[in-house]
């Protein structure tokens, strides 16, 4: 019906955006999973020019949803859904970061490390990942997605070839969230290959020192602990980060990591 009618919303006042946001706000279950199942559809319809405002709202309620469910269907076709995220639209109009925050306080991602915190750089990460499994868990709120509305991360400065890095590195902030979650669930292996090809396939465009000291310890969890087709995914993405990763010293350092 979306695609059917979708050039004619305006004219029958039908906003089939707002109606996925609403039913995927849902209390009864089997309507949350049914437009979980075809959110990924209305990402496809989405074109250059479109406000998408509502259906990124309702993107990131799912990837924050703590059904495990929910957190598959999501994953089967995550990476159209980020291709789709930052649309001319979205582009031109992005207002800068945000924090995450849960009902304790920020817990957002630090885009750099800290001189003050050795477990923040990327070489404790990666340590700490050969000798740790899995992450803490947290119930999350949901995100606002009204930029204008809420406070700004520190700003990230990066020549232009890169500005649409920022609008990725916003999502990246819930994003992770989602894969912290999914990693929780060990037996379901299969679903991280899944996941970890989905970010193969996306990685380039998000901010890439960030992919350094937050996704890649991750990676390198992956290809230590992981079974043979987790480790030839992860290794794949990791041969994907180096390919895109314009921080030299960031590069210089998987570079070391690699080798060894």
């Amino acid at each position: 019906m979306h695609l059917l009618f979708k050039e004619e919303q305006q004219s029958i006042e039908i906003n089939f955006a707002q109606m996925y946001l609403d039913h995927g706000q849902s209390e009864i279950e089997p309507i949350k999973l049914i437009i979980a199942k075809s959110l990924h559809e209305a990402f496809k319809l989405i074109k250059d020019d479109e406000d998408t405002t509502d259906l990124r709202r309702c993107f990131l309620n799912f990837i924050l949803d703590t059904n495990k469910e929910i957190l598959c269907i999501m994953n089967a076709n995550l990476d159209l859904m980020i291709h789709k995220w930052g649309n001319k639209h979205t582009l031109e109009n992005f207002k800068g970061r945000t924090p995450y925050c849960d009902s304790e306080g920020e817990i957002t991602p630090k885009s750099r490390s800290s001189s003050n915190n050795g477990n923040n750089d990327f070489t404790s990460a990666v340590n700490s990942s050969k000798k740790k499994k899995g992450t803490a868990t947290a119930t999350y709120s949901s995100y606002n997605i009204e930029e204008d509305a809420t406070p700004k991360l520190k700003q990230i400065y990066t020549v232009p070839a890169y500005e649409s890095e920022l609008c990725f590195s916003d999502l990246l902030q819930r994003l992770l969230v989602f894969i912290n979650r999914l990693r929780e669930y060990k037996g379901l292996w299969r679903e991280h290959v899944k996941l970890i090809r989905n970010l193969n396939s996306v990685i380039h465009l998000f901010y890439m020192p960030e992919i350094h000291t937050q996704v890649v310890p991750m990676l390198v969890e992956w290809v230590v602990s992981g079974n043979r087709e987790t480790q030839e995914a992860a290794c794949q993405c990791l041969a994907k980060i180096l390919l895109h990763q314009h921080h030299s010293p960031s590069k210089t350092e998987l570079l070391g990591l690699v080798k060894t």
